[in-house]
């Protein structure tokens, strides 16, 4: 951490800005986070999906049902 420190404030700094960019680099490590989040709602919808399959297959299959009669009657 160190070097990326200097890197970004060169030889000279104050003890501020040491702990300011300390700060920064420290919220600048968690973008792993972002993916596990994703990845794990992912997975439970995945796992919702299997559990209620039935369910979901028939809830799907009556509004596909419902949007072909409707469409029918217009055209």
């Amino acid at each position: 951490m160190k070097k990326e420190i200097k890197k970004i404030m060169g030889k000279t700094m104050s003890k501020t800005n040491e702990l300011s960019i300390k700060a920064y680099l420290k919220f600048k490590e968690n973008d792993g986070m972002g993916t596990i989040e994703v990845v794990l709602i992912a997975v439970s919808l995945i796992a919702l999906v299997v559990i209620f399959k039935d369910q979901v297959t028939n809830m799907l299959q009556d509004f596909l049902g419902k949007m072909k009669n409707k469409a029918d009657t217009i055209f």
